[in-house]
């Protein structure tokens, strides 16, 4: 899931280090690659009680991801943007790695029909991020033995803040321009300026038939994993 929504499934709990926890693996660039051992092997029994409620974010964070990409919903609907994708000669320049396409455009697509149903969360969102102190994330990082990485993470959730993406998801042609920014990471031959029309055409044809889908299961999801947490 996109980090939107791992705010929103857990905006409720009580503690806002976990909170900030689900969100930092979205929030640091290469978190897999460079930090996730360095999380995982810290010995905890060290920390102090915020470290570990940023610790069991984090945790939270692969389980909610993992629970998502298993989940039959994300399977069939991933399948059925990428079917889209691929029976659109328009969008031939996007006919390579297709079905990751389909699984960030799923994603992004639940963000925004969220932030479309209930248009007061971004804020929400932008003043928790602000409300974050980040030299209690740097502490953090020189815990976990990873200080140098910090300013890097800095550098993305000052951005975030800045530039308030979340504003931008309402909007037909930004969301595409997000959509397709995130799928160059795979793809350098971006898609011209008339793909990029015919692929928010598309997007919003499949928005339009599976928007109760999503919104339904966005609803039952966050009440089935609270109810495992409970």
């Amino acid at each position: 899931m996109n980090f939107f929504s791992h705010y929103y499934i857990d905006k409720e709990k009580q503690d806002p280090y976990f909170i900030f926890g689900t969100l930092l693996p979205e929030l640091m660039p290469h978190f897999n690659q460079f930090l996730r051992k360095a999380v995982y092997g810290s010995d905890m029994t060290k920390a102090n009680p915020t470290f570990l409620q940023i610790f069991e974010g984090i945790k939270r964070h692969y389980e909610v991801d993992k629970l998502f990409h298993n989940h039959d919903f994300f399977k069939q609907h991933t399948h059925f943007i990428k079917e889209t994708i691929l029976a659109n000669p328009q969008l031939q320049s996007i006919h390579y790695r297709t079905f990751f396409f389909a699984h960030i455009a799923l994603e992004l697509m639940i963000d925004r029909l969220v932030i479309n149903a209930e248009n007061t969360e971004p804020e929400k969102f932008y003043q928790f991020l602000n409300s974050v102190d980040t030299s209690i994330i740097e502490a953090y990082f020189t815990f976990i033995g990873k200080n140098e990485m910090f300013p890097i993470f800095l550098k993305t959730y000052e951005r975030h803040i800045r530039m308030r993406f979340l504003y931008y998801y309402p909007n037909n042609e930004k969301f595409t321009q997000a959509l397709l920014m995130l799928y160059s990471k795979i793809n350098t031959n971006m898609p011209p300026l008339a793909t990029n029309t015919h692929l928010t055409a598309t997007l919003l044809q499949i928005e339009a038939k599976l928007q109760q889908e999503i919104l339904i299961f966005v609803s039952d999801f966050k009440k089935q994993l609270n109810q495992q947490t409970a």
